[in-house]
């Protein structure tokens, strides 16, 4: 038997926050809420917030379903993971707009 090569594919910390979540969602803080469905999204999601050393709240939603959530600020990915932090400023700032004009 032939020794096979391991094939290595790497996953940024921002690919993992921005990809493997079933929603995200800005609170009115400056809080992003994310959330998982999928048990190895979750643990690659924790995996990430630790790597990056951005402080995060974790819980379950939904046990019985498996639903996680995880809470961070905005701001702590300003530098760490741009692409996000811009993504999420964009709707945060929508958000913020809408609640302008609906009032």
């Amino acid at each position: 038997m032939k020794n096979k090569k391991i094939k290595m594919i790497e996953l940024s910390p921002e690919w993992v926050l921005m990809q493997l979540n079933n929603a995200y969602f800005i609170k009115d803080d400056g809080i992003c809420r994310i959330e998982t469905i999928c048990r190895n999204d979750d643990l690659l999601l924790s995996i990430a917030f630790n790597y990056l050393s951005i402080p995060y709240k974790g819980y379950f939603i939904d046990e019985d379903l498996g639903i996680n959530g995880y809470e961070f600020k905005i701001e702590d990915i300003k530098y760490k993971c741009p692409t996000f932090y811009l993504e999420l400023k964009i709707l945060d700032i929508n958000q913020s707009n809408r609640f302008i004009e609906d009032n």
